[in-house]
């Protein structure tokens, strides 16, 4: 068994209902029992979430982005003989 499908079905025991609104992956992105929580899950980080949440989640850089990390002055051109 893969590691992602033990705990897709650890999750799915603990907390999916299918009478209750909502997927299996929405009802375990909604799982109180974060790291905050007063019984916190070790895998509560990597429970099955859904694809929209992992989209929203994905930092994309643009080249916009890395070049406002680049400290221009640091840098030493080279000119060519």
């Amino acid at each position: 068994m893969s590691r992602t499908k033990a705990i897709n079905d650890f999750c799915k025991r603990c907390i999916f209902d299918h009478k209750a609104p909502g997927t299996f992956r929405e009802q375990c992105e909604a799982c109180p029992s974060g790291p905050t929580s007063k019984s916190p899950c070790p895998l509560w980080p990597y429970r099955p979430i859904t694809i929209a949440s992992i989209h929203d989640n994905r930092k994309i850089k643009t080249l916009d982005d890395i070049g406002s990390e680049i400290d221009y002055e640091d840098i030493t051109f080279i000119e060519e003989s």
